[in-house]
């Protein structure tokens, strides 16, 4: 929410005026903390002794970007309920956030008796074993 309303920085790594790397809410990583070394250009080849530093650093540049988003946006209106809408709106919420079914995983026939049988099976089929 912070960042829709103010904006969002951006930093960006040019080498040779090419981008190489963006990032968002911090530092874009540089050539040298790339894992892939930079493709043509000529100042991040592997380095001769006879070599100045200081000439390899001139490709690369560093640009930093604020994206600002349009303030004069209008707020939308929040709509106005009357007293019984607030009521049939809050007896909605709480009794389905504090629904008992809602809290129990326990499903309800797992706890179901089945009625007694209403004669007596075994002296009704004759099966007398000894």
């Amino acid at each position: 929410m912070f960042t829709t309303s103010v904006g969002i920085p951006m930093d960006m790594h040019y080498c040779g005026g090419q981008l190489k790397s963006v990032a968002f809410f911090g530092k874009a990583r540089r050539c040298s903390e790339l894992a892939v070394p930079a493709k043509g250009c000529q100042f991040h080849q592997v380095p001769s002794q006879a070599e100045p530093t200081l000439a390899r650093k001139k490709c690369c540049t560093d640009k930093t970007a604020f994206l600002e988003l349009d303030q004069n946006k209008e707020i939308s209106p929040v709509p106005q309920l009357s007293a019984p809408q607030q009521l049939l709106l809050t007896a909605y919420v709480l009794v389905n956030w504090w629904s008992p079914t809602a809290a129990s995983n326990e499903v309800a026939f797992h706890r179901y008796k089945p009625p007694l049988p209403p004669r007596d099976i075994p002296v009704w089929v004759q099966s007398f074993r000894l």
